[in-house]
């Protein structure tokens, strides 16, 4: 939400640790091959807030945003 309390005119984009945009359909991904068992997984990635499509950019001041990253080990 913006600060004037909107939810649809900001959005977020997350792009992986070579720079390319991950879809939000699960068709791209990043593979880990160095992760060792007990020990955390690093991802480089960074996310950049967006306005929405056909919208208004969203109202100056604070905002709050969040994002669920899914996760698949094998």
């Amino acid at each position: 939400k913006d600060s004037a309390g909107n939810s649809d005119t900001l959005g977020i984009e997350i792009k992986d640790s070579q720079g390319k945009k991950m879809l939000l359909d699960g068709s791209t991904s990043e593979l880990l091959a160095n992760a060792t068992a007990g020990t955390p997984a690093t991802f480089h990635w960074k996310a950049h807030l967006k306005p929405t499509a056909g919208v208004q950019h969203p109202a100056n001041g604070d905002f709050t945003a969040q994002a669920e990253i899914i996760l698949q080990t094998k």
